[in-house]
């Protein structure tokens, strides 16, 4: 471990993740950091260092006030070594057990880390493609022995002009986090509590559901502080975010596509769609829908088309986000980019926790088709082909008519394929609280009993008709008229 010095600053520092294909990136956060008048030290973690060619490891420390740090570093300056060491710290030990289990335990989980880096009084994280405009230092100082502060999941824009207003703009309150940016005090009992967390996930028949940020969001829910909007943005061709201390790039194109065949979902749709459409302008993302059949009605119902029709746009999108035909938009502040920003690397398909639970019968946590966000890769061109091929047996009867353990269709079959993990697609997948991307019109923020603790929150981005019947025009209406009125 690093040796102590006289400089006031010492104890506090930045931290990312070293990325390869952010490399330049970091080099750059280094190079603002140097401007500050502290002078802060900028920690970059890899899982092994070992594993790091030479060349790349000079040109970070050339840098002069980058330290670099693997999991197999953070291990050793805890259990290893001799003297100095908190004692919670060292007790950590016992939910971790061998090197191997602390090395599975971080991989892939990097960031989990800090929390663990005893030395620290206060660190403040940025992902490693951020780009920092100016310096953030008032953080320290603003989050104090907060255990954790950071944006919202969807923040609010910054209004304020100029660095001068970056600490005075209105305090956005929200359920969840943004962890592209966050301040934290490395704690033991905070560090206990991740532990725990991710030893409990780890030991559900779904354990694969839970990446890092289910871990971050479980486990910090109820300890979290929002620093104010204009401290950390996100950028896109249609948002600049040219007032934020810090900016997360995001280039990539997104589309919003809609769809039904019958009468019952043309109605829904001819009201639905002109305030997706309203949300779609204001956001730089591109609105496409269809009221006709795509595939083969003697083989599929009409819920399978949207798989069709995402594989085919995905070929000129990065993204495409499928809304059912009776949901839209409520929340037009938020932007779903801050969403699909927050999701691993490896992350291809984003969808929402269902509000019902059948154990017995549905893949837990349950989810919901009527909202979902996928990512162009080979990974999710393969699992189309695948789940549109109906070589599952359990799903040609989904295709049919209707799933054998419970009355779904597509939703019937994706759980199918999440409960047998096939193509290892809980890997691929990241499942949001109720509410993050949709929630069902009316519910009162009331999930199912056995979901409510980790799979509901306070948001409702987009509204949705879900089981509604007769009165489902009049609510898709009045709900409409509300939303446009607002807006």
């Amino acid at each position: 471990m690093h040796q102590m010095t006289e400089n006031p600053y010492e104890r506090q520092a930045y931290v990312t993740l070293l990325d390869m294909e952010a490399l330049d990136n970091i080099l750059d956060i280094s190079k603002q950091l140097n401007t500050s008048s502290t002078r802060n030290k900028l920690l970059v973690i890899a899982e092994d260092l070992k594993l790091v060619e030479g060349e790349v490891k000079d040109r970070l420390k050339s840098a002069g006030n980058i330290e670099l740090i693997d999991i197999a570093y953070v291990y050793d300056s805890i259990f290893l070594r001799v003297g100095g060491v908190p004692e919670k710290m060292q007790e950590l030990k016992r939910p971790i057990f061998s090197y191997s289990n602390f090395r599975d335990f971080f991989t892939n989980n990097r960031r989990l880390l800090m929390w663990l880096l005893w030395e620290y009084e206060q660190l403040v994280y940025v992902d490693p493609d951020t780009i920092v405009r100016r310096s953030v230092d008032e953080l320290f100082q603003y989050c104090g022995n907060a255990t954790l502060c950071a944006p919202g999941l969807y923040p609010r824009r910054c209004v304020s002009g100029g660095p001068g207003g970056a600490l005075e703009e209105e305090v956005d309150d929200q359920d969840l986090f943004n962890p592209r940016l966050m301040v934290l005090s490395p704690k033991a009992d905070t560090a206990r509590r991740i532990l725990d967390v991710r030893n409990e996930s780890q030991a559900s028949d779904y354990s694969e559901l839970y990446h890092e940020l289910n871990t971050l969001m479980i486990a910090l829910k109820d300890s979290w502080k929002p620093v104010p909007p204009c401290i950390s943005g996100i950028a896109s061709a249609s948002r600049n975010s040219t007032n934020t201390s810090t900016v997360k790039a995001f280039p990539k194109r997104i589309l919003m596509i809609q769809g039904g065949y019958g009468e019952k979902a043309k109605d829904s749709l001819s009201i639905t769609s002109e305030v997706n459409k309203l949300y779609c302008e204001r956001h730089g993302i591109e609105y496409k829908s269809f009221e006709e059949r795509v595939l083969n009605e003697t083989k599929f119902t009409g819920h399978w088309d949207r798989y069709e029709v995402m594989r085919r746009e995905l070929r000129d999108f990065d993204y495409v986000m499928w809304i059912d035909a009776d949901a839209m938009v409520k929340e037009f502040d938020f932007d779903v980019r801050d969403a699909i920003s927050t999701v691993g690397e490896n992350i291809d398909i984003m969808i929402n926790s269902d509000w019902e639970h059948a154990p017995s019968a549905r893949s837990s946590p349950p989810v919901n088709t009527g909202v979902m966000i996928w990512k162009k890769s080979n990974w999710t061109m393969d699992f189309l082909d695948h789940f549109l091929s109906l070589e599952n047996a359990y799903c040609r009867k989904c295709a049919e008519t209707r799933c054998e353990r419970i009355a779904f269709h597509d939703q019937g079959c994706l759980e199918d394929y999440l409960m047998t993990n096939a193509l290892d697609v809980r890997a691929h997948m990241q499942i949001f609280p109720v509410g993050v991307l949709q929630r069902k019109i009316n519910d009162n923020h009331k999930i199912d009993a056995r979901l409510m603790s980790k799979w509901n929150t306070d948001y409702e981005f987009i509204v949705h008709a879900a089981g509604i019947v007769k009165e489902r025009h009049e609510v898709l209406e009045n709900q409409a008229v509300a939303i446009i009125n607002s807006f």
